[in-house]
């Protein structure tokens, strides 16, 4: 049962002329304390759209993960000798995306934005700012050795984008992650995925660039 105490900036009359209209309003409170509003709900799908990403990409949920503390769509050259751009999926590809949705995607990350606090909720997470995070690889030739003496858990880092909806009912979306393991081991994935009986599944995937 929901308490009407919970809503306090609610008032209800003192006195109602019927019952019936008095438990009506009474109801239509109830259920005004309880139901999510339109951000709770985006808010959930952002989330179960990492942890089904994260979960087919990192499956372990021992080792350490480490995310530069922003979303972005950035290619973590620092931490590569090289690297490979592989272009736009071909129109037979599982993943719906166009030169101008990629366009579309690039252009809403103008502005630095926390990853979400649900990001790797269930795993080991170390959030770090990206300077600190470039940082460990101004030696071009032991950085990845200085990086796994500072995180001895973690095969790598990522970078992971925004999810971006395909559509105002939220049931499918785009989204960037970045992974980077070695100099010459690491790559930038664009995940589709789909929500199927409530649950977000990923349907496929592109590669970006690899190293």
């Amino acid at each position: 049962m929901v308490s009407i105490a919970s809503c306090p900036s609610r008032r209800m009359p003192v006195a109602l002329p019927h019952r019936r209209l008095q438990l009506a309003l009474l109801l239509s409170l109830a259920v005004g304390c309880v139901a999510p509003s339109r951000g709770d709900a985006q808010e959930a799908d952002v989330c179960a759209v990492y942890a089904a990403a994260l979960h087919q990409l990192m499956p372990d949920t021992v080792r350490t993960i480490v995310a530069y503390d922003s979303v972005s769509l950035a290619l973590p050259n620092f931490a590569f000798h090289a690297w490979t751009g592989m272009g736009l999926p071909k129109a037979e590809s599982k993943v719906p995306l166009t030169d101008s949705l990629w366009q579309r995607m690039r252009s809403t990350y103008g502005q630095r934005e926390a990853l979400p606090r649900c990001f790797g909720a269930g795993k080991s997470v170390v959030r770090v700012p990206y300077d600190s995070l470039s940082a460990q690889f101004k030696d071009r030739e032991k950085g990845w050795d200085q990086f796994h003496v500072v995180f001895p858990t973690a095969p790598g880092f990522l970078i992971a984008g925004r999810p971006f909806f395909l559509s105002e009912a939220h049931s499918e979306a785009l989204v960037y992650i970045a992974v980077a393991t070695h100099w010459l081991s690491g790559s930038g994935i664009v995940m589709y995925l789909r929500k199927v009986d409530g649950e977000w599944v990923v349907i496929g995937r592109h590669s970006m660039w690899k190293s």
